[in-house]
């Protein structure tokens, strides 16, 4: 059974509360370090409607980091939004 990742809209919706969830555990101090990637299907014609929603700081690529263009496209599109 194939899942469809979920979209930008559903990420922005639960993103906030996975960061402020880590935050009740370990304080905001604690969440310094920490960065919440996205690893679901990301490619490299959905990277930027991922990159940027709220809260997520980057992605996960799977399969297309197997390809050199589609991984290299994805790269340049997280550094054009640096």
């Amino acid at each position: 059974v194939k899942v469809a990742p979920a979209t930008p809209d559903q990420i922005r919706s639960i993103y906030p509360a996975i960061r402020s969830t880590l935050e009740e555990l370990y304080g905001e101090g604690g969440l310094e370090n920490v960065r919440l990637l996205y690893g679901g299907s990301s490619n490299n014609e959905n990277a930027r409607a991922y990159l940027e929603v709220q809260h997520v700081d980057g992605l996960l690529p799977g399969t297309a980091s197997l390809n050199y263009d589609t991984f290299a496209k994805m790269v340049e599109i997280a550094q054009s939004l640096d």
